[in-house]
């Protein structure tokens, strides 16, 4: 209740009176001598205290008669004007003067007066200390009585809202029994403070005096069912108080009703409790914890869970007994409202109390199963591993933690517990092999080949499963294979057949056809090839049993069977065994296997070797005709001319080295040998200006030494030996930069030196000398040999960075036989080893343009589109991802990196609802950490869109999906924080905040932002929080009486 106060200052009624019988005993002169008083004592009267002051200081200085004893009333009155409107006008002198004023004057009745009244301002100020020292010094018996009992009543209601009861009673006590103005207030305070010191009858006698008056007719109901209620008297309060629940006009009728609800609730009867208490809620801004607990509960015991819920949830921030019980009934609550989620998060909360062990424990195991039902399973393997074994949760929290374990994404986490187990039950042995299994499988997709084995040979500790040891053999064969471990990869690929065998399984990666085919190649790299012979036979038989329904599975199995007919061909053709070779060959080229272009021309060069020269041309024909992309087009095209020279078929030579130059000039490495042999051609044909024609396009195409050479020595014979014309021979020579007449012989000296060093394999020196030959020749003969072999030893040597300079001068010399060569390697070296991703998209992307085979072509787009990505240039984002997206050699992993980068691209661009369907389509046809990006991505476009229910069910997703890659799942539960907060749910919003926290504490930016959002959570539930709030001062907030 809350003091009332209705006047502001008092008048000096009493002094006034004294003023005004004065001025009768004067004549009309001293009465206008008085006049300035008077005009000070009606403006007081006003309330204008600051005009007041310099009046009477004018009255004072002006009128000497004041100071005459005669007058010593008036002067004094004067002065208590002035002190009290200084006091009343806030001037910060103003209490000084008055108490001055006083012990200047005291036993004056005037001193008396001013006493009274600065306790009386220090009353309504509301400052009761001071109030309280100044009613004290009213001498006793000087007031009159109606005066006496109001100072009585003041001074006692001061130590009465300072919670002093004992005080407050013995002032009260001295005038109550004196019938007064304050006579029904005295005995109402009376009776409150005997109230307050548990003294319930005097309470109650007070009451019946005070309740003759009709203001405090209305308070007493209240104040005797809050009596019946501290006593216990529960059924007594509600036969009292229930007539008063609906009573117009009674005071504090929301206070009874509360009572009424709180006693039903005391006796049990939740169902009658309910309304009253829930009236009380509604009509209440804040309440205490207690009552929000009272009233939750009565509603989670009449089953009313949709109202308990909030209810419970406004003491989630309590940190007590009846805090911890609250949450577990608000987990109850959700739970039996069909809210798991929620309920899982109150379940949490209740385990973060230190006390109350069982309670805590059966919290764990429901937050724990909960995790696992709805896919949090590194929180509910966490949880599950909390149990000890003298738990009575314990076995079943094992059953539990095996399932997910095997079930969850988090792999390394569940390996990490499982490790730390000292004995492992067989299911969780079981569990241990799936996970180490899952995780090299992961490793595998990733290229982490190390970590990969790693896990792999983990999963043989425990061969619960022969189907999984089998797997785990198979890869770990594999991966050696790639390391070109060749007899670890044998005997381990051995293991594999052999439990195959027994095990009967076929899977779409692992099967005895692959498995096979990878041995075939360790023999074949073991230079076995009888052996291989047998592997790579063993897998087409394995693959022909094999049936794959999806397209991508069904073309790596041909892909691999036709590569197993040519590896064969390739084997029996090392053996010379030719006839088998060529009968593998054709079957190959007959059923147009991958890489039959490669079959025809083996098959050719069989044909060439057994002098079969029509059938060699026919078949390289076929070759140029149905494979003209082929890397072997053109090498097809200059052998037909060999064959048909050999043939001495000169004049139909020119046909297929004419195709040569005009189709596949910028393209390949023979162009230099096709005009040569054109020359050649034209030479024997009898055509020598012809000839001198071609042989002068070699000098001008960018040669190598060795063409150069050869060109030069034809034109020699053409100019000195038959026409006697060594002058035109020297101009020619004049005509190459840096070459002069008698300099060649040196130049190739010089050059011979470095040559030989490269040849023996002495790297070191050869970059020495090759280095030493371009410093005097920088323009030399075999300028562009030595800037080619000197970065071939570099990248023997690792000395990439000398290389990539190397490659490039070769590069910057125009198209020769080195440069596809070094265009790939310069990519190559500026990708992986320099990081340097803008030269490695610009070579990518040349690269691209002049290779002709097909699978080169997509391996260079897809660089050039992981290039581009690193370095954010959109513009070749663009153009390589559409190029790899519709490539049809582009897996889905290809196609996926394809659409994330798009959709990376389109969001930087600010077109974040564009790149929506590219990241659906990654995280669709892809399982790595960019799909687990792009279900963060998709949740928080549209979080950002302000589409909470969509993201809502994405985010959770992504944190319930994204398992094997914890940043995300992080941030993909901050992400569900801030939709929660908008959507108002703060408990949920920060179960998700202090989940991160909890488990990610290896991140520091996250958990950073953890911190941040979880402060602005508590933030946001201190304004909305509607738990009462104790009053700061100490003070009690009560209602004035009648006043």
């Amino acid at each position: 209740m809350k003091v009332n106060f209705l006047r502001i200052f008092p008048l000096l009624t009493g002094l006034l009176l004294i003023a005004q019988s004065s001025f009768g005993q004067y004549s009309y002169k001293d009465q206008d001598e008085f006049k300035k008083y008077r005009q000070a004592v009606e403006l007081y009267q006003k309330n204008n205290f600051a005009q007041v002051i310099p009046v009477i200081d004018e009255f004072l200085e002006e009128n000497n008669k004041v100071y005459q004893s005669e007058f010593r009333n008036i002067r004094v009155h004067a002065e208590l004007l002035k002190a009290q409107s200084t006091l009343y006008n806030e001037d910060p002198d103003g209490e000084e003067m008055l108490v001055n004023f006083i012990d200047k004057y005291q036993p004056d009745p005037q001193a008396n007066e001013a006493l009274y009244n600065l306790a009386d301002y220090y009353f309504r100020s509301r400052k009761y200390d001071l109030a309280i020292k100044y009613y004290n010094r009213i001498g006793q018996g000087t007031l009159p009585a109606d005066q006496a009992g109001e100072v009585a009543f003041k001074l006692g209601y001061s130590h009465f809202v300072k919670k002093e009861f004992e005080d407050a009673m013995e002032v009260f006590q001295s005038g109550k029994n004196v019938r007064g103005t304050y006579y029904h207030d005295l005995n109402y305070y009376y009776g409150m403070a005997a109230y307050f010191e548990g003294d319930y009858d005097t309470a109650i006698r007070s009451w019946q005096i005070a309740q003759q008056d009709k203001t405090y007719e209305r308070l007493i109901p209240y104040y005797l069912t809050q009596i019946y209620f501290s006593n216990g008297d529960y059924q007594k309060l509600i036969s009292y108080a229930v007539p008063y629940a609906k009573e117009s006009g009674i005071q504090n009728q929301k206070e009874i009703n509360h009572l009424i609800g709180q006693s039903y609730f005391e006796l049990g009867d939740f169902k009658n409790a309910q309304p009253y208490l829930e009236e009380y809620e509604s009509n209440s801004g804040t309440m205490r914890a207690e009552d929000f607990y009272q009233l939750a509960y009565v509603q989670y015991k009449n089953g009313d869970y949709e109202k308990a819920i909030p209810n419970f949830r406004e003491l989630s921030n309590e940190k007590s007994d009846m805090g911890q019980t609250a949450m577990y009934y608000l987990a109850e609550s959700y739970l039996q409202s069909g809210n798991k989620a929620s309920a899982r998060n109150a379940f949490y909360n209740v385990v973060q109390y230190p006390e109350n062990m069982p309670l805590r424990e059966n919290a764990l195991f429901n937050y724990a199963k909960l995790s696992a039902e709805l896919d949090y399973d590194i929180d509910a393997i966490n949880a599950f591993s909390k149990f000890l074994a003298t738990s009575k949760y314990y076995n079943e929290a094992q059953r539990y933690m095996a399932d997910v374990l095997v079930n969850t994404n988090n792999y390394k986490k569940s390996i990490e517990i499982l490790e730390s187990i000292n004995d492992l039950s067989p299911d969780l042995k079981t569990a241990y092999q799936k996970v180490t299994l899952r995780q090299a499988n992961l490793d595998l997709k990733e290229n982490k080949l190390d970590e990969a084995l790693i896990h792999f040979n983990k999963s043989l500790k425990y061969a619960a499963s022969i189907e999984m040891q089998a797997e785990a053999y198979f890869w770990i064969g594999e991966i050696l294979n790639r390391k070109k471990n060749y007899p670890e990869s044998e005997a381990a690929l051995n293991k594999y057949l052999a439990l195959a065998k027994a095990n009967q399984s076929t899977h779409t990666q692992v099967n005895p056809a692959f498995a096979s085919y990878i041995q075939g190649y360790n023999y074949i790299r073991s230079g076995e090839h009888q052996m291989a012979v047998k592997a790579l036979q063993n897998s087409i038989n394995e693959g022909r049993r094999i049936s794959f329904q999806d397209p991508t599975d069904k073309k790596r199995l041909n892909d691999i069977m036709g590569d197993a007919y040519i590896r064969i061909g390739d084997n029996y053709f090392q053996m010379s065994r030719y006839n088998q070779a060529s009968e593998w060959y054709q079957k190959a080229a007959n059923e147009k296997v991958s890489g039959y272009d490669y079959a025809l021309y083996q098959y050719a060069q069989i044909l060439a070797l057994q002098g079969n020269t029509s059938r060699q041309t026919t078949v390289l024909d076929r070759l140029v005709q149905e494979a003209p992309s082929s890397k072997y087009a053109d090498i097809a095209l200059l052998e037909k001319a060999d064959a048909l020279i050999q043939s001495n078929q000169m004049a139909q030579a020119r046909n297929p080295l004419q195709v040569l130059v005009q189709k596949y000039k910028g393209k390949s490495e023979l162009i230099n040998k096709a005009y040569f042999k054109l020359g050649l051609i034209e030479y024997n044909l009898g055509n020598s200006d012809q000839a001198l024609n071609y042989y002068r396009q070699i000098l001008s195409n960018n040669p190598t030494s060795q063409e150069s050479t050869n060109a030069l020595a034809a034109i020699e014979e053409i100019y000195v030996i038959d026409r006697g014309n060594p002058d035109a021979y020297f101009q020619v020579l004049e005509s190459i930069p840096g070459m002069k007449v008698g300099q060649r012989q040196k130049d190739s000296l010089q050059y011979s030196v470095a040559g030989s060093y490269y040849n023996n394999g002495e790297y070191e020196k050869a970059v020495t000398a090759f280095g030493e030959y371009l410093n005097r020749y920088p323009k030399g003969f075999y300028a562009l040999d030595a800037y080619y072999n000197r970065a071939e030893s570099n990248v023997l040597l690792k000395r990439f960075d000398a290389a990539l300079s190397d490659y490039e001068n070769v590069i910057q010399r125009g198209n020769s036989s080195y440069y596809r060569d070094a265009v790939r390697k310069a990519a190559i070296i500026a990708f992986n080893d320099q990081e340097d991703f803008t030269r490695a998209l610009k070579y990518y992307a040349l690269y691209e343009t002049l290779v002709t085979d097909e699978e080169e072509r997509f391996k260079a787009q897809v660089n050039a589109l992981n290039s581009a990505f690193k370095i954010k240039d959109q513009a070749a984002i663009l153009k390589f991802a559409d190029k790899v997206k519709d490539n049809p050699l582009a897996n889905d992993q290809q196609r996926s990196l394809a659409y994330f980068t798009l959709a990376k691209s389109k969001i930087q661009a600010g077109n974040s609802a564009e790149a929506l369907r590219d990241l659906e389509f990654v995280v669709g046809h892809s399982n790595n950490e960019q799909t687990a990006e792009s279900r963060f991505l998709i949740a928080r476009i549209l979080y950002e869109n302000n589409n909470l229910t969509e993201a809502a069910v994405k985010v959770k997703e992504a944190y319930t999906q994204n398992g094997a890659y914890p940043q995300w799942v992080a941030k993909s539960l901050l992400l569900n924080a801030r939709i929660l907060i908008k959507q108002d749910d703060l408990f949920n919003a920060k179960a998700a905040v202090e989940a991160v926290i909890d488990n990610f504490p290896g991140d520091p930016e996250i958990i950073a932002e953890a911190n941040a959002l979880h402060a602005e959570i508590k933030d946001l539930e201190a304004k909305s929080s509607r738990i009462e709030k104790s009053p700061q001062n100490g003070e009690l907030e009560l209602d004035y009486g009648n006043q």
